[in-house]
């Protein structure tokens, strides 16, 4: 039957998924006992905190994904998602409205149902390992600022799917793909400028020494416009970081506070060093570009998967046609899973990218020791492990391993 045939294949899914948590928490016991030697250098004291830390965060990847894959399947199996269609139905006649409806109470129920998780990934975990100083308050309160901008943003996006697939009942992956190139372009122009600030404060960086040699690191880089802002991290996560974010006069360099109260000034250089490397390579133009070609790899299966995919659905699960808003959590299932499989090549080419920031950064600063002490910070104060499994490195690695960052920064790695 149909319906079975979906089961197993879900059903696989989920177990392969699992396996993968167990397989990364257990990870490889010989870390602990690794010894990294480079000369002149400190390198960073594995603790058992670090591996402990590290490890379950492998863990909750895997188990998070298989758990909101869970989540979204019982939504399916219990009707949940046919019953908030009726209701969007019966509360108001305009189809836009019915879709708003829809997508805010399936948001707010997916938010509910995974929670528990939310809490103890986000809050409790860092909170055990002195992470975070967060208030349940203060989490809560951005849980719900969370659900907020995912309520408008998933309406957004399901106004313009279904809308696509009711007008363009033959070519719509075809439109869909077309409409979605300056959709994104939208959304990462509006993202640090929009949504950003819902959760934190930017502010330029204060006067004084570090501002002024940023300032030459940027004129010597020929970006003397470049945008670089400190935002208020610390009342979240003690952890330290940086990254650069926006495309055209959004464009920005954003430092942590906690990077930039936690560092030496010649390490938060290194820092900056790298994300005006991102920077002046146009990293996030090139992602942009990623996008928009996977999801253009993805129309022909539009065209050829689609009344396949409505005749295997589960009976029970009452969904009618492709423009049927309770097929909502089914295509999130398609997407995560999709994300999950296709990761690995995207971090391949983000841990490259990162690979040429550092590079960049070295070149700009033009300080070895600074760079290399720098990764060594990051693991000891972040729990970053520095030389993880290498199917974790392959999974989920969006930068080259602290271990590999460290002996590049020292020169004992050589592109």
């Amino acid at each position: 039957m149909p319906s079975s045939k979906f089961k197993i294949v879900f059903l696989a899914l989920f177990c392969q998924m699992l396996v993968c948590a167990v397989t990364a928490y257990a990870g490889d016991s010989e870390t602990a006992n690794r010894a990294i030697t480079l000369d002149g250098l400190h390198l960073p004291t594995i603790t058992e905190s670090m591996l402990r830390y590290s490890r379950i965060r492998y863990a909750l990847f895997f188990f998070s994904t298989f758990y909101l894959l869970g989540v979204l399947f019982l939504i399916m199996q219990s009707q949940l998602a046919s019953r908030l269609r009726d209701f969007a139905i019966r509360a108001n006649r305009n189809k836009v409205i019915q879709i708003v409806i829809f997508s805010v109470l399936l948001t707010v129920a997916i938010a509910l149902f995974t929670l528990p998780l939310s809490l103890g990934s986000g809050f409790y975990l860092e909170h055990v390992f002195k992470l975070s100083d967060q208030s349940m308050i203060d989490f809560l309160i951005e849980k719900l600022k969370t659900i907020g901008v995912s309520s408008v943003l998933n309406a957004i996006a399901l106004l313009i799917f279904f809308g696509v697939v009711k007008r363009f009942r033959v070519h719509w992956p075809l439109v869909l793909w077309l409409i979605s190139i300056p959709v994104f372009a939208l959304g990462i122009f509006a993202e640090p400028i929009v949504i950003d600030p819902i959760f934190n404060k930017f502010t330029p960086m204060v006067d004084g020494s570090l501002k002024t040699k940023i300032t030459e690191l940027a004129v010597k880089a020929k970006i003397p416009n470049a945008v670089i802002l400190v935002a208020d991290k610390s009342k979240q996560t003690n952890k330290m970081n940086a990254y650069v974010t926006g495309i055209g006069n959004s464009s920005r360099i954003v430092l942590w506070d906690s990077t930039i109260d936690k560092l030496p000034e010649d390490q938060v250089l290194a820092v900056v060093g790298h994300e005006i490397g991102h920077y002046s390579m146009h990293h996030i133009y090139w992602g942009f570009g990623m996008i928009v070609l996977a999801t253009l790899l993805l129309v022909p299966f539009g065209y050829l998967g689609s009344n396949w995919l409505i005749a295997v659905l589960p009976k029970r699960w009452q969904v009618g046609s492709l423009s049927d808003y309770a097929i909502t959590p089914v295509l999130m299932i398609l997407s995560v899973s999709v994300g999950f499989f296709t990761m690995p090549l995207f971090n391949f080419v983000s841990r490259y990218q990162e690979h040429q920031a550092d590079r960049f950064g070295l070149e700009l600063t033009e300080n070895r020791l600074a760079m290399a002490n720098l990764f060594v910070t990051f693991a000891e104060k972040n729990l970053s492990e520095p030389d993880p499994p290498a199917v974790i490195k392959f999974f989920l690695f969006t930068h080259p391993t602290l271990k590999e960052r460290i002996e590049f920064a020292a020169g004992r790695k050589v592109d």
